[in-house]
């Protein structure tokens, strides 16, 4: 099976880990999971949509938090292969929307995106979730640059 392995510095990621926790445990709890649908929706199907949606964010939300496990609380590794990448893609996407709404509204998109932020003029709340938000950035584009590789489309 064809993978990428990050290595990481446990003494960084730790604290932003324990940032996302919660951000993770609301994923798989359902909340903050409100599908837009429409309104002639049925509201069985409603119900249905949402439950298979909060399953399926609670799904990816384990896989990425599983990520830190205890190798990488060993040698700082962690690793992305073909059963864990589209899970570990939707779940930072998931948590960086969840930062930007709760933690970091006053930055614009672009600011955000930059990487660019006075770190002077945030409070330390900001720095920390700004932190988790790039942190998340960096594992989707690994991701996303070698992903052809990991599903072996790239013989």
């Amino acid at each position: 099976m064809k993978k990428v392995e990050i290595k990481l510095k446990r003494s960084a990621i730790a604290p932003l880990l324990d940032f996302i926790k919660p951000l993770a445990n609301d994923l798989k709890a359902g909340r903050g999971v409100d599908p837009v649908l429409p309104d002639d929706l049925d509201s069985e199907l409603r119900a249905s949509w949402r439950r298979d949606l909060v399953e399926s964010s609670g799904k990816d939300a384990d896989t990425l938090m599983g990520l830190f496990d205890s190798r990488f609380f060993e040698d700082g590794a962690i690793e992305i292969h073909a059963e864990n990448a589209e899970s570990v893609l939707r779940a930072s996407a998931a948590i960086r929307l969840r930062l930007r709404s709760a933690f970091l509204t006053k930055f614009s998109d672009a600011d955000l995106e930059s990487g660019m932020l006075d770190h002077g003029r945030m409070t330390r709340e900001e720095q920390r979730a700004y932190g988790c938000f790039l942190f998340m950035a960096t594992i989707q584009e690994v991701v996303v640059e070698h992903l052809d590789a990991i599903e072996g489309r790239d013989s």
